[in-house]
């Protein structure tokens, strides 16, 4: 009997890991996007990246965020004063396409108290580049 016992417990240990290894090997469901769902998160990747690039210093990343904190095709959404930060970070570090927009916020009030003083400054700056 003790030869039984020891067998027949051997295989439920056998038939407990065959259980446990199959469920173990069931596949993963695949999630089905579709090419709005794709391009949304293969943009917010993207702007994941500029971002940190922008926190770096790099003035092409921050004239990026700001053109897509102005404009609501760029996946995030419209902040005029988030724009006018990242444009005047951009126009500091000499991106010239930074000093116009700033320079063109500056003169209309958009994002940021209107100084047309300034705003004459970003034009120059940006036309002697």
């Amino acid at each position: 009997q003790t030869n039984t016992s020891s067998s027949s417990s051997s295989n439920n240990n056998k038939n407990n890991e065959s259980s446990s290894s199959s469920s173990s090997k069931k596949k993963k469901s695949k999630i089905i996007l579709n090419k709005n769902e794709e391009k949304l998160i293969k943009k917010k990747s993207e702007i994941l990246w500029i971002r940190r690039a922008a926190e770096n210093g790099c003035a092409t990343s921050q004239y990026n965020l700001g053109i897509f904190y102005s404009n609501p095709d760029h996946g995030v959404p419209v902040n005029h004063f988030e724009a006018h930060k990242w444009y005047q970070l951009a126009a500091e570090n000499g991106n010239e396409k930074a000093q116009c927009n700033l320079a063109l916020q500056l003169l209309s009030g958009t994002g940021c108290i209107k100084n047309t003083k300034r705003a004459i400054f970003w034009f120059k700056k940006a036309a002697s580049a």
